[in-house]
């Protein structure tokens, strides 16, 4: 597309005019750090319609809540939640005994539901209690994420599968709301406390969706991608040889997760590859750029999935190569120059640490507990999406044995 409009262009879908960056070199200046856009501006509408949320109480709360979440889920606070959450983990494992052949998208979000809502949301608050509940809110969620971006725009009574899916899930929530214990110390109880209660079940909702809607297909397309190659496969295992203790069990923590450097690379990779269509801004003060005019009242986008296919951040961009992650300092938390999938400025991903501890954790569980082989073709990535991380377009199946 750049090749075709030029580093900035404008298109007009439905009566809206969409600008769009190109040049990575133009993302701080005027997206990312830039006083003429505005985050909140560019989504409240969508914000909206996903989740009921009225503009007024999202304008009102929302950087309230990024700057609570950004605090909860910093990395000084990761210790309090990854021994649990690696409880967690292990506890799901337990429960349903892999062995044998399954659809690795089912298999994660069999495993990440349940562990990652017990350790962000409290352990008897949403219905989770049984596999039959815990189905049921899984199919409910998978139906909202699926068409999470049609439903942030279109009338509900054209996607009625979606709109009774965000139903119940906010009746879920309403119920849970009423189960929060002043003891409990757990996010949801603080986000519940920042916002008007009218709207509690609301904001839970939308927390939901962003502790799993992206957590769950990164965490799948890592593993693929890593099964998919067999010298980056050898070299994870190798990796998760050495960090065992004695009696070949690994102990999830900051030091555990320095000796794990290549699987980080893994899943950053991954990340790359397979990053979310756009990332947007509302243009609320008109700015020159490259001799173009951008008005007020468009909306700006950049594309972390062009970005990242940038020959001159990214070499042989197209190819799976978690290598070129090595010369970060992750004790820095560096990440790559192009790299934009957590966005940048004052709105940056603010659970981004969160999800890069539990991305580490599980995948590393994986391929410590089990020996796995693709059964599969890689699948290609569906591209009808252009919000959040892309989703596999056809199931891909994985043969898991145990190995402990």
């Amino acid at each position: 597309m750049h090749r075709k409009l030029g580093p900035v262009y404008t298109l007009y879908i439905g009566g809206k005019r969409m600008t769009y960056l190109t040049d990575e070199e133009d993302y701080n200046k005027y997206f990312m750090q830039s006083q003429h856009v505005d985050f909140q501006k560019a989504v409240h509408l969508f914000v909206a319609n996903a989740a009921s949320i009225p503009s007024e109480s999202f304008l009102t709360h929302h950087t309230s809540i990024h700057d609570l979440m950004k605090g909860k889920l910093a990395t000084n606070q990761l210790p309090s939640h990854s021994k649990d959450l690696q409880t967690q983990f292990e506890r799901r494992l337990a429960e349903i005994s892999l062995a044998g052949s399954y659809e690795l998208n089912e298999v994660i979000r069999l495993i990440m539901y349940p562990s990652v809502i017990r350790n962000l949301f409290g352990e008897d608050v949403l219905p989770i209690h049984n596999e039959e509940s815990m189905n049921k809110l899984m199919v409910n969620f998978v139906a909202f994420d699926d068409q999470f971006e049609y439903g942030t725009q279109i009338p509900h009574v054209f996607i009625r599968k979606w709109a009774q899916s965000k139903q119940w899930l906010l009746n879920v929530f309403r119920k849970a709301i009423l189960q929060i214990k002043s003891t409990d110390d757990t996010v949801l109880k603080s986000l519940y406390e920042m916002v008007d209660k009218e709207h509690g079940a609301n904001y839970s909702l939308l927390m939901l969706w962003a502790s799993l809607a992206n957590a769950i297909p990164i965490t799948f397309w890592t593993v693929a991608m890593i099964l998919n190659d067999p010298k980056v496969h050898g070299r994870v295992i190798k990796e998760i040889s050495a960090a065992q203790d004695s009696s070949g069990n690994i102990e999830y923590n900051t030091a555990t997760f320095e000796k794990l450097k290549y699987i980080r690379c893994c899943f950053l990779e991954a990340i790359r590859i397979r990053s979310p269509g756009v990332i947007t801004r509302m243009v609320v003060k008109s700015f020159n750029v490259k001799g173009y005019n951008v008005p007020a009242g468009d909306l700006l986008f950049l594309s972390p999935h062009w970005t990242h296919r940038n020959e001159k951040y990214f070499p042989d961009a197209e190819k799976y190569m978690p290598e070129r992650w090595l010369t970060c300092d992750f004790t820095k938390n560096e990440f790559l120059p192009g790299f934009v999938a957590f966005g940048g400025g004052r709105y940056m991903c603010p659970g981004r640490w969160y999800a890069i501890m539990e991305l580490h954790m599980i995948i590393t569980m994986l391929f410590h507990k089990y020996s796995m082989t693709l059964e599969s073709t890689l699948p290609k990535a569906n591209v009808m999406h252009l919000v959040g991380v892309q989703q596999p377009e056809a199931d891909c199946y994985v043969r898991f044995s145990p190995k402990l």
